[in-house]
């Protein structure tokens, strides 16, 4: 990925510009390459969102932190796992086998990535992440385009 700002996509760079973290109901804007958060009127944060799914949001910001909080995603990942997982529709749950099988791989656990990605092909209805754990049984899974910048 190029890193001058004028090559990247359109949507990118929107991307970059304006963004909301619904989860704590804030949102920020890169102005002159400094990030420059606001909060959200009230009412504007849903309450939809079940507690299993702010986990899961939760852990996915760790896994895109520099450095990774991969301690802190992995426990939001288990107690999703061992409490909440019936709630999740299947996509999300299938996220988070993968991104347990994820923080497996890049620990270098190769059988306990294995055992996580098998566990989210066991998902129905999980098309678009399935790929991500078929590519995860093939070799280990140390780079996911949303989690990881470069």
């Amino acid at each position: 990925m190029e890193k001058n700002p004028e090559n990247r996509s359109k949507s990118r760079r929107l991307w970059e510009e304006f963004w909301i973290l619904k989860p704590v109901g804030l949102r920020y804007q890169v102005q002159k390459g400094t990030i420059v958060l606001f909060r959200m009127p009230a009412g504007s944060v849903s309450a939809a969102a079940s507690p299993a799914e702010n986990k899961l949001q939760a852990a996915r910001a760790a896994l895109r932190s520099v450095p990774k909080d991969t301690a802190r995603a992995q426990k939001l990942l288990f107690e999703i796992v061992e409490k909440d997982k019936g709630t999740l529709e299947p996509g999300s749950l299938c996220y988070v086998y993968v991104y347990l099988g994820y923080i497996e791989d890049r620990a270098m656990n190769r059988d306990q990535a294995v055992a996580w990605y098998k566990q989210a092909l066991e998902v129905p209805e999980a098309d678009m992440v399935r790929e991500c754990a078929q590519g995860g049984l093939k070799e280990p899974l140390t780079w996911i385009r949303h989690l990881d910048s470069d």
